[in-house]
């Protein structure tokens, strides 16, 4: 995740963006749960404030074996402050990992050789895993908003099943997300495309239209697996067998 989206002040916690994107990956881990049939471990790669990893931990706490949350960004403090029996923040990835759910949530856009990135967490697992993947996507929508989080690129549906394919991962599903905001946040874009300063568009909002997006994007995602056209983030679900 982004930790650059944080520094506006946005509430992980009640913030629309954050509380409707932790929804298809707590569906996806129940999912995977019921496949493997026994607990999984946690692996968050660029896992950042660890939002994602403390949502599946609150929602499966009995379901997981361990979290390992893996951002280059980690301090003494985060490392020493969260390392436990079953969670554990560090700066690289482990040697090796199996029985694992794999999250990358906006992570493969930060990485300028994303297809070497992958082929590393491929060679490293070991036996049944899975993946949840987040990206942002379409070129058209670049903007100050990615050169303010550092991206390299921006992808389309195809394209990141192509590149996961490519380097063994088996995709189960791969679908667009925020398709409702589509619209207007293109033609924001558009109109603030040339010059202006780099920042993110991401900002804390009216805790009315902060409920409403909630419950528009809430509503979208129960059918978002049908999108195979447009929206904001695209998502990739699936495994792979070393």
């Amino acid at each position: 995740m982004d930790l650059r989206e944080l520094t506006a002040g946005i509430d992980e916690n009640r913030h629309w963006y954050y509380q409707t994107k932790k929804a298809p990956l707590l569906r996806y881990f129940w999912t995977c749960l019921r496949q493997a049939g026994r607990k999984l471990d946690v692996l968050d790669i660029g896992a950042g404030s660890g939002f994602f990893s403390r949502a599946l931990f609150e929602a499966f706490d009995d379901r997981i074996g361990h979290i390992i949350m893996v951002d280059k960004g980690y301090g003494e403090e985060e490392i020493s402050r969260d390392n436990g029996d079953r969670i554990e923040r560090v700066r690289a990835l482990p040697e090796t990992f199996s029985n694992s759910f794999i999250v990358m949530m906006d992570v493969l856009e930060h990485i300028e050789d994303d297809s070497g990135f992958l082929a590393d967490v491929g060679r490293r697992g070991a036996g049944q895993n899975y993946f949840f993947v987040t990206v942002p996507a379409f070129d058209s929508l670049w903007s100050n908003h990615d050169e303010f989080l550092g991206h390299y690129k921006r992808y389309s549906r195809p394209g990141l099943v192509n590149l996961l394919l490519h380097k063994g991962f088996s995709v189960d599903q791969a679908y667009y997300v925020y398709a409702s905001i589509f619209p207007v946040v293109y033609l924001l874009r558009k109109l603030r495309r040339t010059g202006g300063t780099s920042r993110s568009d991401l900002k804390p909002v009216h805790p009315v239209v902060n409920s409403l997006l909630k419950s528009m994007i809430g509503l979208e995602l129960r059918f978002a697996k049908m999108n195979t056209l447009f929206g904001l983030t695209c998502v990739a679900e699936g495994s792979f067998v070393a």
